[in-house]
């Protein structure tokens, strides 16, 4: 049934798309009478419109969680877990929930590095799985506190692409890999 929606969504963005250009051939052909320059003005406009429609695809991770993660927000505490991809359903491998102020500062540094890009990733399983709980004033001594679920790994957040080239997992491989950090099953 999700396929039915997608192709009908898609269908009805072609023939938006297809109505616009008429529109812009329609408009420009009352002020240019000769054909190349009508010609060449509706391709730069077209191009131009799938250059702009291409570049509201971009994002970063601080605009795309502003409202849940911003400077006045407090970091309570981030979960990670991480998961065994090799079996279907993949698997919890372990959990570890941070607290110390220090690591959870770069665990949101690392995260706020990263230039995305929506994209259509089919799998909603990823290397690990990370709730970040914050706390949020929302009036006069009112506060909101929410948690934040990703998934994540080298390539992809969520659905989203990942189009920078930051080490945005090094502190969480890092816990990984220390043996000091104490991971739940």
């Amino acid at each position: 049934m999700r396929t039915f929606f997608d192709l009908t969504w898609y269908g009805f963005q072609v023939l938006l798309v297809m109505i616009v250009i008429l529109i812009i051939i329609a408009v420009t052909r009352k002020f240019i009478k000769r054909k190349l320059p009508l010609a060449l003005t509706v391709l730069l406009i077209i191009l131009g419109g799938f250059y702009v429609i291409d570049q509201t695809r971009y994002t970063t991770f601080e605009e795309l969680f502003s409202t849940q993660l911003h400077e006045e927000t407090t970091v309570e505490s981030i979960t990670i877990t991480v998961m065994d991809l090799s079996q279907s359903p993949p698997e919890r491998k372990g959990t570890l929930t941070v607290t110390d102020e220090t690591i959870l500062k770069r665990l949101v540094e690392d995260l706020s590095e990263i230039k995305l890009r929506e994209g259509s990733d089919p799998s909603p399983y990823k290397d690990f799985t990370i709730r970040i709980v914050t706390t949020n004033e929302t009036g006069d001594r009112q506060f909101v506190t929410e948690s934040l679920f990703l998934n994540i790994d080298q390539h992809h957040l969520n659905h989203y692409e990942i189009v920078s080239d930051t080490n945005h997992l090094k502190t969480i491989e890092g816990l990984v890999r220390s043996e000091e950090t104490e991971w739940e099953d």
